[in-house]
């Protein structure tokens, strides 16, 4: 988080959010995609609930499930689907990252893709549109990205080499 989220500004909001300790890390022991779906509906619940001032976003670390690229990418449909079974829609949504993700019409190795690539698969439920604007004091507040802020942009300055280390940093111990 420090290094990359952060250290690159690919979440112009994220340092304040994580340095005021409003973000809920929390590693997933679960072995299968229900488990899984289980576990991503109390942390959509949790965060819909919590203070603000509490925890603002989570980080729901899945290490032991989802591992292929293209079953993670299927479960995101199965994300949205929850978030409107539970009633959030355009309060909360998923953002998702992966250490094989790669955005259609890319290559494997095209440098966009490591802006949501991560040590270990990953759902961050976040506040999303009016949601984030309630919990944040009202439209004054809402803090959505920049039009022209562009996470690949940012990746294209450093090099893929640069990123790729840097990536390879951020491996848990």
């Amino acid at each position: 988080m420090e290094r990359s989220v952060i250290g690159l500004n690919l979440c112009p909001f994220a340092e304040s959010v994580y340095r005021g300790g409003r973000v809920r890390f929390r590693v997933s022991e679960q072995r299968s995609a229900s488990a899984l779906l289980d576990e991503l509906r109390s942390e959509l619940s949790g965060l819909h609930a919590a203070e603000p001032l509490q925890c603002e976003t989570t980080l729901l670390i899945h290490p032991w499930v989802l591992a292929d690229f293209v079953e993670y990418n299927d479960f995101l449909e199965v994300c949205e689907a929850a978030i409107v079974e539970l009633g959030l829609e355009g309060e909360l949504q998923v953002a998702s990252f992966h250490p094989q993700y790669q955005f259609s019409g890319t290559r494997p190795d095209d440098i966009e893709n490591y802006t949501n690539r991560s040590p270990y698969p990953m759902l961050h439920p976040v506040a999303g549109g009016q949601h984030r604007a309630r919990r944040r004091g009202g439209a004054g507040h809402r803090r959505d990205l920049p039009q022209e802020y562009s996470h690949a942009a940012r990746f294209g300055s450093c090099g893929l080499a640069a990123v790729m280390a840097r990536l390879a940093l951020c491996a848990w111990e």
